[in-house]
């Protein structure tokens, strides 16, 4: 039997500048949408996580994760005060995503 890597079909993500230029991997495929006119800009506030934000926005903290796929933020918990992120209008979520 042949062995092959259960990584063969994941995605490199980006590296880490503190791990060293570490390389993650993922197993789906970034999700590449347009922006849209409607789409909120916001500033990262000190006291902002992307559950709250995505609360804010979209009155559901699970929904974290569009957000960080929208900016590209590969580590949700590095959340930097002053980033400018985008927040993907409802129509963008029922579109792509919902």
């Amino acid at each position: 039997m042949k062995k092959t890597s259960r990584y063969k079909k994941c995605y490199k993500i980006k590296k880490h500048p503190d791990d060293g230029g570490q390389v993650y991997l993922s197993m789906y495929k970034k999700l590449k949408v347009n922006i849209r006119e409607d789409d909120i800009i916001i500033t990262v506030n000190p006291s902002d996580t992307l559950d709250k934000i995505a609360w804010e926005y979209y009155n559901d903290e699970k929904l974290w994760w569009v957000i960080a796929e929208y900016n590209d933020i590969t580590f949700p918990f590095e959340l930097q005060t002053g980033k400018t992120l985008i927040i993907p209008s409802y129509e963008t979520l029922r579109k792509y995503i919902l």
